[in-house]
């Protein structure tokens, strides 16, 4: 019974131990109070996907992030175009850019956009058995968009859902074609 207790508190004093340890080492909170914003030159603007001395809401799943709003900034010089509009990305997934760009192609500013090969699909036309011969890694990029595509969370696509969540999608129903990287003869980058 002695025995007992004494493994007991032992038991105890390692886990007091570890909790002040693990206390030690964890991550500061979003709400740590923000540094202030560097003075920036006039013509010349830097922006930070990780800025500490700003944060945004993410539309889509409604989180408060560390950093400055790039899709919002990308999406409000789109806006701003009139005459044409050149992109050239890896990846083109926000759906809120894709609808930016149609918005300005049906106001008849001109719209170009390359994208890397690998990626010059949209994803909800990826088929299941395609799916299942994806690396691990791209079997969770598929997920992540297909969730991004997916927006009230019933696990199924619909039709709706495709023509205005998936990006690619959107470019497809305005009429925007796109060259992927290898349309030049070359490997392209991927």
């Amino acid at each position: 019974r002695l025995k007992r207790l004494q493994i007991s508190l032992i038991l105890v004093g390692i886990g007091l131990m570890l909790a002040l340890i693990l206390r030690w080492f964890q991550v500061p909170h979003l709400n740590a109070q923000r540094i202030q914003p560097l003075a920036q030159y006039p013509l010349i603007q830097v922006y930070m996907n990780h800025n500490p001395a700003t944060q945004y809401r993410e539309p889509y799943r409604s989180q408060i992030r560390p950093g400055d709003n790039l899709e919002r900034m990308i999406i409000d010089q789109i806006q701003q175009a009139r005459s044409s509009v050149e992109v050239a990305v890896q990846e083109l997934r926000s759906p809120l850019i894709a609808q930016a760009l149609r918005d300005r192609h049906q106001a008849g500013v001109r719209i170009r956009v390359v994208i890397e090969n690998t990626y010059s699909r949209p994803w909800s036309s990826i088929t299941p058995a395609e799916v299942q011969q994806m690396d691990t890694r791209m079997q969770g990029r598929y997920r992540e968009n297909t969730r991004l595509i997916d927006r009230n969370g019933d696990g199924t696509l619909s039709p709706s859902e495709i023509d205005h969540n998936d990006a690619l999608q959107v470019l497809r129903k305005a009429g925007i074609p796109w060259l992927d990287d290898t349309a030049d003869g070359s490997a392209g980058s991927g």
